[in-house]
């Protein structure tokens, strides 16, 4: 259910309905909230990031546009997913004059029951496949190997079975 809850409780507060969307960052999360923005009714979902093989991957989910990141300003949401202090730093200079802006954290609080139902929902309806966020699986046993791929970059999500 994680990370696609986070993305859930960050894309929902932006209201997207009918909005063109920019997420930045195209990591596990980021990729997850463009699902969520297109599923959630957004007219046009734009990912953006610096890893080409990351964009590819948020075309190949659905995405209307993808880019990296220029000088481009007046989007109405945006939904922050890189963590990069100077990309949260620099979303403001993309937005316009009305807008909503959010960083995507954790879920806790009342919220995190909201957020579980409403992907449970969205995870048995098939309306969003976390499958291809997951790049590499690992036996626990070989947790290092997991960590390098993990720390060179070349990774989205891993999952780590701890039975093997």
């Amino acid at each position: 259910m994680e990370p696609l809850g986070v993305a859930h409780n960050g894309v929902e507060r932006l209201r997207v309905e009918g909005e063109d969307v920019l997420v930045v960052g195209c990591g596990p999360i980021g990729l997850l909230a463009q699902r969520l923005a297109k599923v959630m009714g957004a007219k046009r979902v734009i990912g953006a990031d610096i890893e080409d093989w990351k964009l590819q991957l948020a075309k190949d989910m659905g995405t209307d546009v993808i880019m990296e990141l220029t000088d481009w300003t007046g989007i109405g949401r945006i939904c922050e997913c890189s963590g990069v202090a100077a990309m949260v730093n620099s979303c403001f200079s993309y937005l316009r004059k009305v807008f909503k802006c959010v960083t995507i954290k954790t879920v806790h609080g009342r919220r995190m029951y909201h957020t579980w139902e409403a992907v449970e929902a969205l995870l048995a309806s098939h309306q969003v496949d976390v499958t291809k966020v997951i790049s590499h699986r690992f036996p626990m046993s070989n947790f290092r190997e997991a960590f390098e791929v993990l720390f060179n970059g070349t990774a989205c999500k891993i999952v780590m079975d701890p039975s093997k």
